[in-house]
């Protein structure tokens, strides 16, 4: 859902490397861009196993949502969810 939202900016924010006081984050210039944005930007990863930085409480919300959007889809069976599924394609 996060990816979703960002999705829609402009520039998307995985097409370059963020910078700090004009230097190119040395983590991402290791790696590339999509990878970057992925792990440190939407997982909000912690960089080791010791330090986990605890539980990100918006990832689980936005998790909750996408589940409660696949329940709703396919809660009266899968021939319905094929109508909902059309509806969003056409849209």
């Amino acid at each position: 859902m996060y990816v979703l939202c960002t999705c829609l900016q402009s520039p998307l924010p995985w097409a370059y490397c963020p910078e700090i006081n004009g230097t190119i984050v040395a983590e991402c210039a290791k790696s590339s861009e999509t990878a970057y944005f992925w792990y440190r930007t939407t997982l909000d990863a912690a960089p080791d196993i010791e330090n986990n930085g605890g539980l990100k409480w918006w990832i689980v919300i936005l998790l909750l949502f996408a589940w409660l959007i696949v329940f709703f889809i396919v809660m009266k069976g899968i021939q319905s969810s094929g109508k909902v599924m059309t509806y969003f394609l056409v849209q």
